[in-house]
This record gives C-alpha cells, sequence and structure tokens, in this order.
C-alpha cells in the first residue's frame, strides 16, 4: 500500500514542475512527461495521477505508460530512479538521516536466507578493488572479527557483501558501493526478513554496555558494537538485545560535531526517546565516523574504540541536544 507521504511528496513535486494541472480530489491531470502528450494542443493532458494508490497513467494514443509515484517524479525532474527515492525516503523522515545512501533490494536480486543457506554462485572472494576498500579501511585488523565472517563480492552488480552472523551462521546481509558512481551506497534486503542484530555474538558479559551502530563496517572497532541499519532499533531487534538484560543500550552516531545529519538525528530522537542513552564524540576530535577515524591513525586503532572506559562518553539523549544546541 502506498503511503500518504509519498502521494503528498509526489503532489508537490507535481507542482513544482508541472506548468499546467487539472486537479479534483481523486486525480491530477497534467501533460505526460514520458511522451510529451500532444504536440498541437499544449492543453492536452493526457497524463493522470491518481491519489488513491499513488499510480501514474498516460492515455495518449501509443504511449499508455502506467508506472509508480517513484518513476514518475524522476521522468519529471531527469532523475534516477534511486536518487528520486532516496529523496523521499529523507524526506519521509524529516530531513535528517544518511537516508540518500541507503536503499532496498528489487525483489528479483534478494537472496533467500535459511537455515540450509548455501553461498551463491555470484558472491565470490574479494579480490582486486574490493580487496584494496577492505585493505585501505584495515578491516581484517578489527577487533570483533569472529573466524566464520568474511567479506565477499557480489559479481552480479560490483558490490561489497557484508553478510550478518548469528550462532555462526549467516543469517542477513547487506552490500556497500565501492566505486563512485554507484548510487546508492547501501542495499538492505526488504520485507522478506526481519532484520537482526549485526554482531551480536561478539557481545561480552563481563562488560554491561552494548553500543549500536548504524554500520556494520564501523561497530566492528567498537567493545560490544553491534550494528542495526537504523538509527533507531526494531522490535525484533529490541527483543534479541533484551536477552542480555544486565546491559545497558547506548546509541552509538557518526560524529555529531562534525556531520549535520548526526546532528540532525540526535536532535529528532531526544524528542522521541527521552531516555536514550548516546556516546557522545569528544568534540576535540577532526573524523566525522569510526572508519574514518580508524583510517586517519592507522594499526592503533584496533585498541581505540576496544576499550572498557568506552563508557566515560555516555551522557543523556537530552544532555547531548544540549551540548549541541550550545555549539
Amino acid at each position: 500500500m502506498v503511503s500518504h507521504e509519498l502521494i503528498e511528496w509526489t503532489k508537490e513535486k507535481i507542482n513544482e514542475n508541472c506548468g499546467q494541472i487539472e486537479a479534483t480530489h481523486e486525480v491530477i491531470r497534467i501533460r505526460c512527461p514520458f511522451c510529451g502528450d500532444s504536440k498541437k494542443k499544449s492543453n492536452k493532458k493526457r497524463g493522470n495521477y491518481y491519489l488513491k494508490d499513488g499510480m501514474f497513467k498516460c492515455f495518449n494514443g501509443d504511449c499508455q505508460k502506467f508506472t509508480d509515484s517513484y518513476n514518475l517524479v524522476a521522468e519529471l525532474e531527469c532523475r534516477s530512479y534511486s536518487e528520486v527515492k532516496a529523496d523521499f525516503f529523507k524526506y519521509e523522515r524529516g530531513g535528517g538521516g544518511n537516508f540518500e545512501f541507503i536503499d532496498t533490494f528489487e525483489p528479483r536480486e534478494i537472496v533467500t536466507i535459511a537455515d540450509d543457506f548455501v553461498i551463491p554462485s555470484n558472491w565470490m572472494d574479494i579480490s582486486e578493488k574490493p580487496k584494496h576498500y577492505v585493505d585501505e579501511r584495515l578491516i581484517g585488523l578489527a577487533p570483533n572479527l569472529t573466524k566464520e565472517w568474511q567479506l565477499y563480492f557480489n559479481t552480479d552488480n560490483n558490490r561489497l557483501v557484508i553478510p550478518w552472523i548469528k550462532n555462526g551462521k549467516i543469517v542477513y546481509y547487506q552490500e556497500r558501493a565501492i566505486y563512485k558512481d554507484q548510487i546508492p551506497k547501501y542495499l538492505f534486503p526488504k520485507d522478506t526478513m526481519d532484520r537482526p542484530v549485526f554482531g551480536i555474538d561478539n557481545i561480552r558479559e563481563d562488560y554491561p554496555w552494548i553500543f549500536y551502530l548504524e554500520g556494520a563496517l564501523d561497530s566492528i572497532w567498537v567493545i560490544n558494537g553491534v550494528a542495526t541499519g537504523s538509527i533507531t532499533l526494531s522490535a525484533v531487534q529490541k527483543e534479541m538485545l533484551s536477552n542480555f538484560f544486565g546491559h545497558k543500550l547506548v546509541y552509538f552516531p557518526d560524529n555529531p560535531w562534525l556531520d549535520k545529519a548526526s546532528r540532525e538525528n540526535i536532535i529528532k530522537l531526544s524528542e522521541k526517546q527521552k531516555d536514550l542513552l548516546v556516546w557522545m564524540w569528544p568534540k576535540s576530535f577532526k573524523q566525522k565516523d569510526v572508519n574514518e577515524l580508524v583510517c586517519s591513525i592507522g594499526k592503533s586503532a584496533k585498541d581505540f574504540f576496544y576499550t572498557t572506559e568506552l563508557h566515560q562518553n555516555v551522557v543523556s539523549i537530552q544532555r547531548a541536544r544540549c551540548m549541541l544546541e550550545l555549539m
């Protein structure tokens, strides 16, 4: 079912990009951007955007284009489908977060994970470009790596495959762009399985703090670091982490002193999760995230976030917001 927010957003885009519009409470009629509509009569509007289901249909001759809101806006603004979809994600979430870098797989691209999961033939061992990416970021030195975990390279779309493991088995995965022209930056399966918690096998019982980050390749450097793929925990993820009943959960963001999106996320979370704990970056740090810091300080990064003193930088979400608003 198409969301009300998507339809309202598409209406805004139509108003911004179309000179002549005819609208009722059920449909918006415009000149079809796919075929250009009538070349003889500029007042012809045979493109119909239906406000009930968010679909577009052209009734001009041989065109008969039938498509969704994202493709309509992409055509109106001469942009790619992925860029437009990412733009809506950002709009839907109030403008905060790195949503321009995140998307989901098309259903036909999804690899199904099951108990008898076998590595697909298009998931190859990393070499050349992906190996250079992994080596450059010192990923092999990260303290949270387990012997069962390894990265793969998807030869069909030239992306790095990051498996999520629980009890030694792959239970989920994501893919990351490693070439500059690849959009979006991250891909996640959607609606085929509940997203679990990356790195849950690495949680230590003797250190009563769990730090959850968005990025899997950031979390592997943090003591009791896990990744959720989002700035908030889903119901499934909360249930999984509730098994560690003696631990306190802490949101570990990118550096909000340098990253605008991270700062906006903290402010937004402070309004909805008033009891949330946050790991607050020292203001003196000049790197915007864990990965950037690791790359800047080299091999000594192995122990930088892997220390039982890490919780000394934990503050309440309200204090974090006050600190940022006074900057």
